[in-house]
């Protein structure tokens, strides 16, 4: 992927923004950002993942737990992405057994996604890759795929901006292809 010196300044911009001086002014769209539910701010973390993911051009998810709530939550996006045909991997924890076989089953008949589930270990990663033409986006924390955590818990998460070529997306990239590989196909 070749990057464009527009990104990345924007990209630049954002990381000055986020990380150095918050008196500077930025792209806002590239700043590091905390990723909150927020009901006096009508926050959610839901928000964020149903724009990035009818907005990216592929996705890869790693999540300890689904619940039937989350998958609801979710649906909606879930089915324009697969209309609009955008290819997702996804990595389900069986870890301590909380994910919801229902919603497996539910997640397993959308024909834009590969599904595994990871029994071999105790992942309990959050994380999901939005893939753009000309960057990476990348939303990390605390919040698992339950309607409580997208939408009203008390929760944690970044969401990061880099190029296709940076160092940091290119190792959750690594570990993400790591569990795929140890991940059983569902």
């Amino acid at each position: 992927f070749p990057v464009t010196i527009f990104m990345k300044a924007k990209i630049i911009d954002g990381l000055i923004t986020g990380f150095i001086d918050n008196q500077h002014t930025g792209h806002g769209d590239y700043e590091p950002q905390l990723i909150l539910n927020n009901h006096d701010k009508a926050q959610k973390v839901l928000s964020v993942y149903q724009h990035h993911l009818i907005a990216c051009s592929s996705f890869q998810i790693a999540i300890a737990f689904l619940s039937e709530s989350g998958l609801q939550s979710l649906m909606a996006t879930l089915l324009e992405c697969e209309q609009k045909q955008i290819q997702g991997q996804v990595i389900i924890s069986g870890y301590l057994g909380f994910t919801s076989v229902s919603a497996l089953r539910k997640l397993h008949s959308f024909s834009n996604l590969e599904l595994r589930l990871n029994l071999l270990s105790n992942m309990h990663v959050k994380g999901t890759l939005f893939h753009y033409d000309d960057h990476i986006s990348l939303l990390m924390g605390s919040s698992n795929f339950t309607q409580e955590a997208l939408s009203v818990n008390f929760e944690w998460n970044v969401l990061l901006h880099s190029t296709h070529h940076g160092d940091l997306i290119h190792a959750v990239q690594a570990d993400f292809n790591r569990m795929w590989e140890c991940s059983h196909l569902s």
